[in-house]
């Protein structure tokens, strides 16, 4: 699957790092690899390099997109703990632009539902 985005010497293609949110999207699927997939260890170096890279850089005007980056960065999606991630995705959705508000009500409608229900379960076995 990986392979289109290699050039013909096996190296991926530096056009990539201009596109930040499909090499965020690359970066969290290279954390997915088993030993042996070269392929994704070498997509792993080459976005953390240029994700590390626009980090740097002060004209990134996506600020929701840089919160993602840094916090990617510093744990990939694959090993943060799922419910502590909505909530922080919910607080990010809401800041972007053009966001959907109904989706984004229901998606904080059905975090504090599933919250309450754990709570519901930890007052029952306490």
């Amino acid at each position: 699957v990986f392979q289109v985005f290699v050039d013909e010497r096996g190296r991926f293609r530096n056009v990539l790092a201009e596109d930040l949110k499909a090499l965020l999207n690359l970066y969290e699927a290279s954390h997915l690899r088993f030993e042996g997939e070269h392929i994704l260890k070498e997509a792993m170096d080459f976005t953390t390099h240029h994700l590390r890279e626009s980090t740097t850089k002060s004209n990134n005007s996506d600020c929701t997109l840089a919160i993602q980056i840094a916090h990617a960065l510093e744990i990939p999606l694959s090993r943060r703990m799922l419910r502590s991630e909505a909530r922080n995705y919910i607080d990010l959705y809401e800041r972007m632009p053009g966001h959907h508000s109904c989706l984004l009500k229901l998606a904080k409608l059905d975090f504090n539902n599933v919250q309450s229900l754990y709570q519901a379960e930890v007052k029952e076995m306490s």
